[in-house]
């Protein structure tokens, strides 16, 4: 059987794609938010703004972080 190229959107990652688009995203408008499943244990985003010039990447992901905490542990 053939594998899809094609990722497959699950609540899990609409979960994360919506709080990041409501909260960093409407801060961000500029930003290209991307959220996809890896695999079975592994979620992968990718923000691509140009507001992060000069920001080194422990400062990038505090701000991405800031709304990733408002999701449910689970």
């Amino acid at each position: 059987m053939a594998k899809s190229k094609t990722p497959v959107a699950d609540t899990d990652v609409e979960s994360v794609a919506e709080v990041l688009k409501k909260g960093y995203g409407a801060k961000h408008a500029r930003a290209k938010i991307d959220v996809y499943r890896y695999n079975s244990c592994s979620i992968r985003i990718r923000v691509i703004d140009p507001d992060f010039k000069g920001l080194d990447r422990v400062e990038r992901d505090n701000l991405i972080w800031e709304d990733l905490e408002k999701l449910d542990e689970d």
